[in-house]
């Protein structure tokens, strides 16, 4: 089994599986106004297409078992506009707590919020951390626009000057981001997380520069610049396991991409 839906299974089909490998994702979206020319379900749509893609793709790695989507989130400041469904932020939380408590039941440690509404991601990590240090979960969240460069997807005039909401944008995102999200193998490595002590947010960073300059970077002066690039890197409430002495802290990926000060070729 590499990816399938966990409605689709017999409960006898729980017992056999490999649980210590296999990820739950709980997708997460919104229905809520759009503008005047989109549907109130573009979030839930977008959501259902990247994972639909991202199945398909998902032929190796550890099993994975996609839960019924939540298909109705945070939206309070939609709430005036005709067509939006909310949750309050205590009802949300309860909710998909409750559901990862269905996961913890069945003895799956590993669960994976996919999110694409832009309104909930502080929620959904504070769920997370509850559950990582309740369950010892490792529970992450993936929000659906990180997957993705809009100047990959958008033309520049889009960028600029729209709200990234035409047409043609609607119509290639789910497809493209759907590409991003497979060539990654999310599936098999969303969970991972990054140990301090490497110094790296991404060893593919450091084996660049390495290709770049002909020579290995200074490792200290590399890990100071990851730890105090505003976005670069976000910490976790966790610590690596196996290590010798203090354990190193981890962290995930942030928004940002350029390191500064820029480094200096030795």
């Amino acid at each position: 089994m590499a990816a399938r839906f966990w409605q689709e299974l017999a409960h006898p089909d729980f017992a056999a599986l490999d649980r210590e490998r296999t990820v739950a994702v709980l997708p997460v979206a919104a229905v809520e106004q759009h503008g005047p020319h989109l549907p109130v379900g573009v979030d839930t749509i977008i959501n259902q297409g990247i994972l639909a893609r991202a199945m398909a793709l998902a032929e190796s790695g550890p099993p994975v078992l996609v839960l019924p989507a939540l298909s109705i989130g945070l939206s309070p400041e939609h709430r005036d506009f005709p067509g939006t469904l909310t949750l309050t932020a205590a009802t949300m939380l309860r909710l998909v707590s409750e559901v990862a408590a269905g996961v913890v039941r069945v003895g799956i440690s590993k669960l994976l919020f996919f999110n694409s509404h832009g309104g909930q991601p502080q929620l959904l990590e504070l769920a997370a951390q509850e559950l990582r240090t309740d369950h010892a979960m490792t529970a992450m969240v993936v929000n659906s626009w990180r997957l993705m460069r809009a100047a990959e997807l958008f033309p520049a005039s889009e960028i600029r000057d729209g709200i990234l909401g035409s047409e043609q944008a609607i119509g290639n995102v789910a497809d493209k981001l759907a590409d991003l999200y497979g060539k990654v193998d999310a599936f098999a490595n969303v969970h991972e997380r990054i140990p301090v002590d490497a110094h790296v947010r991404d060893e593919r960073h450091l084996a660049e520069i390495e290709a770049v300059w002909g020579a290995a970077p200074d490792l200290a002066n590399f890990r100071r610049k990851v730890l105090t690039t505003p976005g670069f890197v976000r910490p976790l409430d966790m610590t690596a396991s196996g290590h010798q002495g203090r354990p190193a802290l981890l962290y995930q990926a942030g928004d940002g991409t350029v390191l500064q000060p820029a480094m200096l070729r030795p």
